[in-house]
């Protein structure tokens, strides 16, 4: 007996306003989008180990996204249609990498990875040519949640948050703070999981051992945008990468995590 197949294969035949519905309903809802960029300069810097890349010119910067484009892109061109038609996303970095990044503006978060020492922000300045965080920056204008590692050298050319016009929060994401917790727990207690993340003491502990770098970058937001009266202020959030990861797998919902708002 063959099994029943998971293919509809009627779906073609339905009123065309059900199958938009459909679609809509298929539609991605909101997403950390990541971005990450590897130096070419002979070396092709990686997470894990450096590998010889002589295929690229020296000095330039291979840009990588994730997650993949839609699949209502891909399906058929009655979906592609009724996605791009939404206008929700917007087409990012195609002038970068080969295949552009859909993103919805309003909705999703822009995560960029500089990967280990994969950009020289400074050999960039010195020798006059174009950094290549600016050119990340300048089709940032309409995103207005953005995520950045505590040690992104983003933040070694704060004029760079100049053209994030529209940016209403700003989210660092602070390697190992939860792991002293984690481990420190009692184990009887059962607190080896997301349940010690949104403890009273892991909030205090939080607060407290992170208050001067908060302080710090959000002076330094507020210094550049004072050079730039169009510009605004945004909302600096600090986020462990554990946590992070628990809400891209499905873990734990972004609302648990509130209280690092």
């Amino acid at each position: 007996m063959s099994l029943p197949t998971p293919t509809f294969h009627w779906f073609s035949r339905l009123p065309i306003e059900i199958r938009l519905k459909i679609w809509a309903l298929a539609m991605p809802g909101p997403r950390i989008v990541t971005i990450r960029i590897k130096s070419r300069d002979g070396v092709t810097i990686d997470a894990t180990e450096p590998t010889t890349d002589s295929s690229q010119p020296d000095g330039r910067e291979e840009l990588r996204s994730a997650p993949s484009a839609p699949a209502l892109l891909h399906v058929c061109r009655e979906s592609r249609g009724m996605f791009l038609g939404t206008k929700r996303y917007g087409s990012y970095f195609g002038d970068l990498q080969s295949y552009p990044v859909y993103f919805d503006h309003d909705m999703d978060k822009l995560e960029v990875k500089c990967v280990e020492d994969g950009v020289d922000t400074w050999a960039y300045a010195d020798f006059g040519g174009e950094n290549p965080l600016d050119r990340i920056m300048r089709q940032l204008s309409r995103v207005k949640h953005l995520l950045l590692g505590e040690e992104s050298p983003f933040f070694n050319r704060p004029a760079s948050f100049s053209r994030c016009s529209n940016l209403e929060s700003l989210t660092v994401i602070v390697g190992g703070a939860t792991s002293w917790l984690e481990e420190e727990a009692d184990d009887e207690n059962n607190r080896n999981g997301p349940e010690t993340l949104g403890s009273e003491d892991h909030i205090l502990w939080y607060q407290w051992f992170f208050r001067e770098d908060i302080a710090g970058v959000e002076s330094m937001l507020d210094e550049v945008i004072q050079e730039f009266p169009e510009g605004k202020v945004p909302r600096v959030q600090w986020r462990s990468d554990r946590v992070l990861e628990l809400i891209t797998a499905g873990e734990m919902e972004d609302s648990q995590d509130a209280w690092m708002l």
